[in-house]
């Protein structure tokens, strides 16, 4: 009776053993099937803001500002500004010293010569991130726009009362209000250098033009006005005639405008 009942407890014991030895081997083969399953690789994870500054607007004298927010995984929200003081504008010099063989008459090339340029933009964005998370790789962006053009240039004009050349001031105002879409990448590195690169943006909208100049029309001749406001034209961005009233020139017009961001660099902090 004793030998029974310890050959019984062995075989318990036994098969006990073999079904632990069992489970260890298991659970030993999914384990090396799948290595990740107890250990998972940690994802990047990126700062939410991001401070850039423009270095593409340094061409065109101008200081361009933006700040980007991450709102989800791969969107994110944006300003930008960009501001540039009056000044000669980039292409003045060219005009300064080129000839009528260009096409233009030599007053034209006057206008545009001496042609000085201030600008203001707002722009606020939207980005969507095609890679894993914003803000991070390349995006597509929907982007609004205001962008307001002051440019101020001289004439010249023949007083016919007195029979000398005279100078007057130009002014042009051009308010553009639109929207569209911009392509782009970001590289964003571990030491929280950021660098944006946008190859091209379209935009289009409503541009209001308004042509200004005071001077006394009375020692103007109608056939000198008529030659002014031709050599003028080429100063709108627009073929639009231009008007004259006893205070001088006034034309103002609407047009709808097609405009572009350019390929640039952004360099940033993110935090």
């Amino acid at each position: 009776m004793k030998s029974t009942l310890l050959l019984v407890f062995l075989f318990i014991f036994s098969t006990q053993i073999l079904n632990a030895q069992s489970y260890r081997n298991d659970a030993s083969k999914k384990y090396e099937a799948s290595p990740l399953s107890k250990r998972k690789k940690k994802e990047q994870v990126y700062k939410k803001n991001i401070v850039k500054f423009n270095l593409t607007g340094l061409i065109v004298k101008s200081a361009g500002f933006q700040y980007e927010h991450k709102i989800v995984r791969k969107t994110s929200l944006s300003l930008g500004l960009i501001y540039r003081p009056k000044s000669t504008w980039f292409l003045s010099h060219y005009y300064d010293t080129t000839t009528a063989s260009t096409g233009f008459s030599q007053e034209s090339i006057f206008m545009m010569a001496s042609s000085r340029l201030r600008s203001f933009s707002i722009t606020p964005e939207f980005r969507y991130y095609l890679g894993r998370q914003a803000p991070k790789g390349l995006y597509l962006a929907a982007f609004a726009r205001f962008k307001y053009n002051k440019t101020q240039f001289n004439y010249h004009y023949y007083d016919d009362v007195n029979f000398v050349q005279r100078s007057a001031l130009g002014n042009l105002n051009e308010t553009m209000i639109g929207g569209g879409v911009l392509f782009g990448y970001q590289l964003v590195t571990r030491k929280r250098l950021t660098i944006d690169f946008w190859f091209l943006g379209p935009w289009i909208g409503n541009q209001h033009v308004k042509l200004l100049s005071n001077v006394n029309t009375s020692s103007i001749s109608s056939l000198q006005q008529t030659f002014i406001a031709q050599d003028m034209k080429v100063m709108l961005s627009k073929e639009h005639d231009i008007q004259w009233n006893t205070k001088g020139i006034l034309t103002t017009f609407n047009h709808v405008a097609l405009s572009a961001r350019f390929a640039g660099i952004n360099v940033a902090y993110s935090f």
